[in-house]
């Protein structure tokens, strides 16, 4: 049994441009007969590319929103209009905490929906640790940190009563997808950094070989991008040489490019398909 990941929404535009883009992430996953969810997206363009793509929102079995920025879960109210059923994962902690960007002139909001969480708190499950949602899926908080996270972090802040700290991503979970003796982890922006988050997913699903990784490394165009590249390239040679890389969304223009170089690395788009 393998696993398919549709892009439904990412950063890049789909190369014929028939698809909505967006800053934001999308994922459909097929597992086996389990259909996931993974994010909604900015707004609700994600659901209009799956229909565009014959994918059926309101057969999906759960949704599950990686973090708490509005990127990824800005869609949550167009899913909960489609599909009347099917459970909402997320980290309690993103319930009622607001985030926010400093990266630009002015503070921006990035905070959930909390309209949307509260008029449908029946279809909200709020994690607090890490948890199997299914015989072979998790969402996963990383309590690692044994390598560096992004440094574009720095700009990220959240609210803790009346006091504004950085953001320590207690919010941010993966998907940990075991596949016979592997491991497929779904990180969409891997604000804890992608070698700790592989390393949480590994411990906590028994499963030391990864086949795959899927997602965005939160690496920021700047002067560190080619030394934050570098330190993860170095960890996937020592770590999980056999497994393919599959990036997009925040991992930066940049970061691409240099990750390119290296064949375990590849780029995706809206409305590209992954078979795993």
């Amino acid at each position: 049994m393998g696993t398919k990941i549709t892009i439904l929404i990412d950063n890049t535009p789909d190369a014929a441009g028939t698809l909505q883009c967006e800053k934001g992430l999308s994922l459909y996953i097929e597992n086996g007969p389990q259909r996931i969810l993974c994010d909604t997206g900015l707004s609700g363009a994600f659901s209009d590319n799956a229909a565009a793509l014959g994918i059926d929102i309101s057969a999906v079995d759960c949704c599950f929103i990686s973090h708490a920025h509005a990127d990824h879960s800005g869609g949550l109210k167009r899913f909960v209009d489609i599909n009347r059923d099917s459970n909402i994962y997320i980290a309690a902690e993103a319930l009622h905490t607001r985030y926010f960007s400093h990266r630009h002139m002015s503070a921006r909001d990035l905070s959930i929906d909390f309209d949307v969480a509260n008029s449908n708190t029946d279809r909200f499950r709020a994690l607090h640790y890490s948890t199997w949602l299914s015989e072979n899926v998790a969402a996963v908080f990383c309590n690692d940190d044994s390598h560096a996270r992004p440094l574009g972090n720095k700009y990220l802040t959240k609210m803790s009563g009346s006091t504004e700290l950085p953001d320590d991503f207690a919010h941010e979970m993966s998907l940990a997808i075991t596949v016979g003796d592997e491991l497929v982890v779904v990180s969409s922006c891997s604000h804890c950094g992608a070698a700790n988050i592989i390393e949480a997913c590994k411990a906590f699903s028994g499963k030391s070989k990864l086949r795959a990784f899927v997602g965005g490394l939160h690496f920021i165009d700047s002067n560190e991008t080619s030394s934050e590249v570098e330190k993860l390239v170095t960890y996937v040679e020592k770590q999980a040489r056999q497994a393919k890389f599959f990036v997009g969304h925040c991992t930066g223009d940049l970061a691409k490019a240099i990750l390119s170089r290296h064949e375990q690395f590849c780029t995706f788009a809206t409305g590209d398909i992954i078979s795993i």
